[in-house]
């Protein structure tokens, strides 16, 4: 894997097979506009990189990010108990493109003058646009390797829907069974159990449509603010918080399923749940923020690029493996694919809400997937389901969240989805895919039914918790969200 930098729009491309075809990940610039950054970048590439890369990152000249007086740093300082990101500060060049990314992309705006520490969403987007691999992903695969090597512990790994597909495109994979066959890598790994929190997805989805029709009832605080990405919940908890009781209070799917593993699973297979150590697998970061910043069953959480790192480990042959099944808690609808694309997460709640509501049949089918799709900033959805006229906004551009909120113009809505990176969570600092419109194609392709037509959902709350938003489904699946913009000034 080899890096270059894009002249056009100045985005620091990760390519394994450099060659004519190769285009800017993000602005699809021909190759011809793409250089190669050396690991040891040489003098004469510093000023190239400052001129070409942050020059194309300031399209607005004011600085957001403001470092302690008589400080010359342009870079971004980093905490050093961040969970997500780490800096090698002797590859440091000063360019300031992490700053810039900083403002850019995740739209942080603080001054350490007058706070004690830097903020941090957990995007990634840093390391991503690192030109010279000073900031890194800090990584935990090597301590979850050790506990395995150990045999102390049963550790279980919950990998999320897409995550074979990225493993299948980075080993070349045939898609057919790929979900087994990943299944047959980790226990190859050492994992003792494996899950896949696609079922937690579903019940997610479940529980919000639930939220949502009893505000919608009851006439209570609506929009509902949907963002399983916790960067964005956190950035709302910072710089938004007279709208954190908007925010749908479902939690991401990996804590649901670490929850339903350390309770369900340990009852039914006789375990201590202390011994049993879950390690979630993500194409983000921000879980990783998230885990630590907050009280929940799961105890690790690592990179589809640090996965990787442990099939290298192992030297396991990815042409060759067996099928295996997922444990309990992991059947899922096909359209738990769809959460990690921008819009999908607005399509499967849409047509589960109609499902739920509507009394034609055939419904939910006449609903134009389309719509929820090639998002770019702000897009605005009316739709007609039974006696309901809903707007759906889905949003994938902080600086446009910005906007509704500060307007006021949020308050129009029914329903807003919010991503933070472009492609949504394909878009991930965990693992950058090669082809992500292919990616999005083949997930789009294999969706056919939806959460409510997932048996195993069904069984769970007739089982074990009762109903949607029943006293132990609030209680176990769903957090409350706090003002935390006292972060922007500590002193």
């Amino acid at each position: 894997m080899k890096t270059y930098i894009c002249d056009n729009c100045g985005f620091i491309n990760q390519i394994e097979d450099f060659n004519q075809d190769s285009v800017c990940l993000n602005c699809k610039a021909s190759c011809d506009k793409l250089r190669l950054i050396e690991n040891q970048i040489a003098e004469n590439e510093i000023d190239a990189i400052i001129n070409s890369v942050i020059d194309n990152l300031t399209e607005e000249k004011e600085e957001k990010i403001i470092n302690k007086k008589g400080k010359e740093e342009k870079y971004i300082l980093i905490d050093e108990f961040n969970p997500c990101i780490k800096k090698n500060s002797e590859k440091c060049v000063n360019c300031g493109q992490c700053k810039k990314t900083c403002e850019k992309n995740a739209n942080l705006r603080y001054d350490l003058n007058k706070c004690l520490n830097p903020i941090c969403i957990g995007c990634g987007s840093c390391v991503l646009n690192c030109p010279s691999g000073s900031i890194t992903v800090k990584e935990s695969y090597k301590e979850v390797k050790e506990i395995i090597d150990k045999n102390e512990k049963i550790v279980v790994a919950i990998v999320e829907p897409n995550t074979s597909l990225f493993i299948a495109e980075k080993y070349n994979l045939d898609l057919d069974n790929i979900d087994y066959k990943l299944n047959d890598a980790l226990k190859k790994i050492g994992f003792d159990y494996a899950f896949n929190s696609g079922f937690a997805i579903d019940v997610g989805i479940v529980e919000e449509v639930s939220e949502f029709i009893e505000r919608l009832k009851n006439k209570q605080l609506l929009p509902l603010i949907s963002a399983n990405c916790p960067s964005i919940t956190k950035y709302l908890e910072i710089y938004h918080p007279e709208v954190i009781n908007n925010i749908s209070t479902t939690k991401n799917p990996l804590f649901i399923e670490s929850f339903f593993i350390k309770d369900l699973f340990c009852n039914e297979k006789g375990f201590n749940n202390e011994k049993i150590i879950t390690v979630g697998i993500t194409s983000c970061l921000s879980n990783k923020m998230k885990m630590k910043e907050s009280d929940n069953n799961l105890d690790y959480v690592i990179t589809i690029n640090e996965l990787i790192k442990m099939i290298e480990l192992e030297q396991i042959n990815m042409k060759s493996l067996a099928l295996s099944e997922y444990e309990n808690y992991s059947n899922y609808s096909n359209s738990a694919k769809l959460l990690d694309l921008c819009g999908g997460q607005s399509e499967i709640f849409i047509k589960s809400f109609c499902k739920l509501v509507s009394k034609t049949k055939n419904s939910v089918n006449e609903i134009d997937e389309s719509q929820f799709m090639n998002i770019n900033g702000i897009k605005d959805i009316n739709i007609d389901i039974g006696n309901y006229k809903l707007r759906v906004a889905i949003v994938n551009s902080l600086y446009e969240l910005d906007y509704l909120i500060d307007s006021g113009n949020y308050k129009k809505y029914h329903y807003i989805e919010v991503k933070l990176c472009k492609n949504g969570c394909l878009d991930g600092a965990g693992y950058k895919c090669e082809d992500i419109e292919s990616l999005k194609e083949k997930i789009y392709k294999s969706v056919n039914n939806y959460s409510l037509d997932n048996e195993s959902v069904k069984q769970i709350y007739k089982s074990y918790l009762s109903k949607p938003l029943s006293q132990k489904s609030v209680e176990l699946l769903h957090e409350k969200y706090e003002n935390k913009s006292n972060n922007l000034s500590n002193l």
